[in-house]
């Protein structure tokens, strides 16, 4: 079966879903829209969530038109998002690198390591955000 979006990517510092849309038509040099900013004929959808009080502020998920024989390079993607908003960028590593850890990280100069995550909850259940657990971060090289 065809996958057609990526996984969770969470973005550590605040940046508003028009900044993204612009930094990933940029850098992937696509056409990319969302539900707050349509744009006709996109192949690219992203879907956004800035609901996190917690660790990583904003989640974010790139889908993409069935058929259209694409996807996205995400070590790419994360490399470009966490230089250029110089911000930290979090993923799970299955989708992109062997990794002895679920999480992988790119940090603002474009390092990648990986890493251990706790996922913080509202008492509740709701989940409040994901952190990254310091002390587990591994160097990789892609």
């Amino acid at each position: 079966m065809e996958n057609n979006s990526t996984n969770p990517i969470y973005i550590e510092n605040y940046f508003s879903e028009i900044e993204l849309l612009n930094l990933l038509n940029q850098s992937l040099g696509i056409s990319c829209d969302s539900m707050k900013y349509e744009k006709k004929d996109s192949d690219y959808f992203l879907s956004y969530d800035d609901g996190f009080d917690n660790g990583f502020k904003i989640e974010i998920l790139i889908a993409w038109r069935r058929g259209l024989g694409k996807s996205i390079d995400l070590l790419k993607l994360g490399y470009d998002l966490a230089t250029k908003l110089r911000t930290r960028i979090l993923f799970e590593a299955y989708q992109v690198i062997d990794s002895p850890t679920e999480y992988v990280l790119f940090d603002e100069e474009g390092m990648l390591y990986s890493v251990e995550v706790i996922e913080v909850e509202y008492e509740n259940g709701v989940e409040e955000g994901i952190q990254v657990i310091e002390e587990s971060k591994r160097r990789l090289s892609f």
